[in-house]
């Protein structure tokens, strides 16, 4: 479970122009603070591509040097394509939502976490 700040939650009410949920809500102060006013609303924006992803079809499909990488430690992933595509063989990445959950939460932890035993938690009442 997410638990968002009341003042996070009032300040996305005031943004939306929408009622306050609650008194806790209506009563917050709204989070101003983190945006500029004064700003003459340019901005600019770089995207940079996951080092996990140098190597691979993706970089190569881009225009030479048009591609930058966030530049962290180098990341070799565990499987590839091919191990993921047959292990997720019938979910459907189609929408979201439509894949279960649990079960794709235990094909991550497998082929990321290898033979680790899969987390349980204690559940209580």
């Amino acid at each position: 479970m997410v638990l968002l700040d009341d003042g996070l939650v009032r300040t996305i009410e005031d943004i939306l122009g929408t009622e306050h949920i609650n008194l806790n809500t209506a009563f917050q102060r709204p989070m101003a603070n983190v945006f500029d006013t004064r700003s003459s609303g340019r901005w600019t924006f770089a995207a940079e591509a996951s080092d996990v992803l140098v190597g691979t079809q993706v970089a190569s499909l881009e225009k030479p040097n048009s591609l930058r990488f966030a530049g962290g430690p180098a990341i070799t992933p565990k499987h590839d394509a091919a191990y993921w595509d047959a292990v997720t063989v019938g979910f459907d990445f189609s929408e979201a939502d439509q894949v279960p959950p649990a079960l794709f939460n235990r094909v991550l932890w497998t082929g990321l976490m290898g033979d680790r035993p899969y987390p349980e938690f204690e559940r209580t009442r």
